[in-house]
């Protein structure tokens, strides 16, 4: 199949914009002079050296107090010894022993449970030994 549309024949289309008359033999002198009347000044890319100074030394004591404050937060945060937390919950809390009990949930009393396997002779023995055998009986 043959194209219709053939770009030699077709009407030319103008542009819209059009170039001044010795606009490009003009063009350097009309730059050098813009340029020659915009000076500023120059501004060095190497920073002075108390202020890095100053930086370095901000720095180091942002370091240091930041050290000082994790090793202080890494002290307080040590693990109690099971024997140091019962004695403090023994001898200086007010909570009593019924609390503590109804704190703990069926793991944790799975955990106390204690197996002592004692023979029944010396139960019987210590049982027969011990003069407030009814006292025990009744609490």
């Amino acid at each position: 199949m043959e194209s219709k549309f053939k770009l030699p024949n077709q009407p030319k289309i103008s542009p819209g914009f059009s170039v001044p008359e010795g606009y490009f033999e003009t063009f350097p002198e009309q730059l050098f002079d813009r340029l020659a009347v915009n000076n500023s000044p120059v501004i060095p890319f190497k920073s002075k050296p108390k202020k890095r100074m100053y930086l370095a030394a901000a720095a180091i004591m942002a370091g240091l107090v930041s050290l000082s404050l994790y090793m202080n937060y890494q002290k307080n945060t040590q693990e109690v010894d099971a024997a140091t937390l019962e004695n403090y919950l023994t001898y200086h809390a007010s909570i009593s022993e019924e609390d503590i009990v109804n704190l703990l949930d069926e793991k944790d009393l799975e955990k106390i449970t204690l197996d002592l396997n004692i023979p029944v002779q010396d139960l019987e023995e210590a049982l027969k030994n011990n003069d407030n055998i009814e006292q025990y009986l009744i609490d």
